[in-house]
């Protein structure tokens, strides 16, 4: 699977002219150009290893590069600020970002009933950022980052009926701040300073369906966890 895609954004913010004073404000405009692309690949082998096997490994490739440029939200008409009108330019800077993610996933047959569900995902994100807006009292914001993490998952599942089937999995999950959120922190600076957040969780249920699949029937007895 392959895609790609751009998007470009202007947004005016309701910010007073008073905060965008500061040389390090970023200003009450955002005018944001980005570029995304991605790519999933993937190659599947059934058979048996003392039970029947399916085998699938993959790589997942994504990558990311914008322009964002801040500007003030107003101009100087007669000594008064007038809004709505794009005025200084208060940030200029290009962000990348991409990850290489490789994986594979592995389902066990075990009895008629009896299934196991187990993979393993090593992902790796990167983020660059270069400044080019740099002036007295707001200094060079160009950094760097990496994030890298095994993500292993299971799932049992055990078929009551056709229709019918209980189980109980296990994961860990990683999420990485965004862009946006490397970009725009609550202390009003910017730099890739946050760290990635891992999640730990299980849960365990049933599932029921028809036999036509028109309907079903999804219940977690066992809690989400996250730690």
């Amino acid at each position: 699977m392959m895609y790609a895609g751009e998007r470009e954004t202007t947004q005016f913010q309701s910010i007073p002219r008073a905060p965008q004073l500061k040389p390090s404000h970023a200003g009450g405009v955002i005018d944001l150009t980005r570029h995304y692309q991605g790519i999933d690949t993937r190659l599947t082998h059934r058979g048996e290893l003392l039970v029947p096997v399916t085998l699938t490994a993959g790589l997942d490739y994504e990558n990311m590069s914008e322009r964002r440029k801040g500007y003030e939200n107003f101009v100087m008409v007669n000594g008064a600020p007038q809004y709505g009108e794009q005025g200084a330019l208060r940030r200029n800077e290009r962000n990348l970002m991409w990850n290489v993610d490789p994986y594979l996933q592995t389902q066990w047959q075990l009895t008629d009933k009896l299934s196991l569900d187990a993979g393993v995902r090593y992902s790796s994100v990167w983020f660059d950022s270069n400044d080019y807006y740099i002036t007295p009292g707001n200094g060079d914001d160009s950094g760097d980052a990496s994030y890298h993490k095994w993500l292993p998952a299971g799932s049992l599942k055990y078929a009551l009926t056709d229709a019918w089937n209980v189980y109980l999995s296990a994961g860990r999950g990683f999420e990485t701040p965004t862009i946006n959120e490397l970009s725009y922190r609550s202390d009003n600076q910017s730099g890739p300073q946050l760290r990635p957040e891992t999640l730990h969780q299980r849960h365990g249920g049933d599932r029921q369906q028809d036999a036509d699949r028109q309907w079903a029937v999804h219940r977690r007895p066992v809690p989400d966890q996250y730690r």
